[in-house]
């Protein structure tokens, strides 16, 4: 055949070829006008939306840190959908931008904020950096790289106590079986760094330290409350030791080993209360004495996990909130159940307390909603479900954890396009 014609038919085909593709190609939805000059689209949706802001100018689907306030303001960031994951500063009320900044740290595109927080500085923790930033206008005051320094691999979570925030790294020397994992402190002040406690590949485990929680005892030495998650990869088996550790003397009060019956933990920080310590293991919760170490009490819920999931304790309850459907009040003191519901509340964020009512975000139809529940009895009052799912099919909340203001009552959390400040019913 010639050539010509050979080549006249595979463009017909090709042409062919395409007019199927693009009949068959799913039809897209216009893409919204940019917001070029946050908040844009702040008109409230419903009675309940307070305000809202998009995520990110071109209206991208994205996640954030934990909402975090200060004062009159509500920070949040931007996960896997800019470089550097974006810090917001917006007004509680307005969500009106204060400002937005990026970490300088590369390799962070992917990776989660975490931050603490002092009267004058923000600290953010990511996977390879220590960020340190000034609080009226994001401005960057110094940063750790750490894969430019002796420490190793670093944790990406951080917690913090005045002038203090504490990380995790760990040294492998080129070798795993001379693995340290270490509790190193940072002075945000001096931003220089030491270790506190070390814990060496012990016996074919691994020995993983999680942040602590503080607490100052009456003599006025602060502790320093931690687990470390161990696990021997070739025996496949886990366990959990909890520590206390002096951290004015630089010694350690006392380690309970091996806690937990299925030993894999959670990433949950400690809680202090009053002189106790509240632990959230994997299945196990449990509420220690500080200055013994003497267990006070445990409950134990086999089949359920609390690895991923956050508790509120609020008086003399805590509402804890399983990784499943399940979504339960005990008593402080004692651990017992006071009561318990499940059936729609599944997924891993929340609880939020406001005006004596509890919130979890749960499903509704293949989609996430806010669901209310009276604190006392555990009855659900109110769900609701993002106004923005009709113009974004993807909108849904779980996007981003949830937390209350205590002062106004207010619910802060996004549906993955919106940040969205809420006011539930009473």
């Amino acid at each position: 055949m010639n050539r010509k014609y050979i080549n006249q038919i595979g463009i017909l085909l090709m042409v062919g070829i395409g007019i199927v593709l693009l009949a068959c190609k799913k039809k897209e939805m216009p893409a919204p006008n940019p917001c070029d000059n946050p908040p844009c689209n702040t008109t409230p949706k419903d009675s309940f939306m307070v305000w809202q802001v998009p995520m990110t100018p071109d209206y991208k689907y994205g996640f954030s840190m934990d909402p975090v306030l200060d004062g009159n303001y509500l920070y949040f960031s931007n996960l896997f959908t800019a470089p550097g994951a974006p810090i917001h500063k917006v007004n509680k009320l307005t969500g009106e931008h204060i400002w937005i900044t990026n970490s300088d740290c590369k390799y962070e595109q992917e990776t989660r904020n975490f931050f603490y927080q002092t009267e004058s500085k923000i600290v953010l923790k990511q996977y390879y950096c220590l960020n340190f930033r000034n609080k009226s206008d994001g401005a960057i005051l110094n940063e750790i790289n750490f894969t430019d320094s002796d420490n190793g691999a670093c944790d990406f979570r951080l917690t913090g106590f005045g002038n203090w925030v504490f990380i995790i790294t760990t040294q492998y020397n080129k070798d795993p079986l001379t693995a340290r994992n270490n509790l190193v402190r940072c002075n945000i002040d001096s931003y220089k760094m030491d270790t506190l406690f070390s814990l060496p590949y012990l016996n074919g485990y691994e020995q993983a330290i999680e942040p602590p929680a503080a607490y100052v005892a009456p003599g006025g030495d602060t502790m320093l409350l931690f687990q470390s998650r161990n696990y021997n990869f070739k025996k496949v088996d886990g366990r959990i030791d909890f520590f206390c550790f002096n951290m004015t003397q630089r010694k350690l009060v006392w380690r309970l080993e091996d806690i937990e019956e299925n030993g894999t933990g959670s990433i949950n920080t400690p809680q202090i209360v009053g002189d106790r310590v509240y632990y959230q293991g994997s299945n196990e919760l449990f509420m220690f004495d500080i200055a013994t170490g003497n267990k006070i009490w445990s409950r134990r819920f086999p089949g359920e996990s609390y690895f991923y999931t956050k508790n509120q304790i609020v008086g003399d309850r805590i509402f804890v909130k399983d990784d499943g459907d399940r979504f339960k009040a005990l008593d402080l003191n004692t651990g017992n159940t006071l009561w318990e519901a499940y059936g729609e509340y599944g997924g891993g964020l929340g609880p939020a307390y406001a005006n004596g009512n509890v919130f979890v975000i749960g499903t509704d139809e293949g989609y996430a909603a806010i669901y209310g529940l009276r604190a006392d009895t555990g009855k659900q009052y109110w769900k609701y479900r993002t106004p923005n799912y009709k113009k974004f099919p993807d909108s849904t909340f779980g996007y981003i954890d949830m937390i209350s203001d205590p002062e106004t009552g207010y619910l802060y959390t996004g549906d993955g396009v919106y940040m969205m400040c809420l006011k539930p019913p009473k």
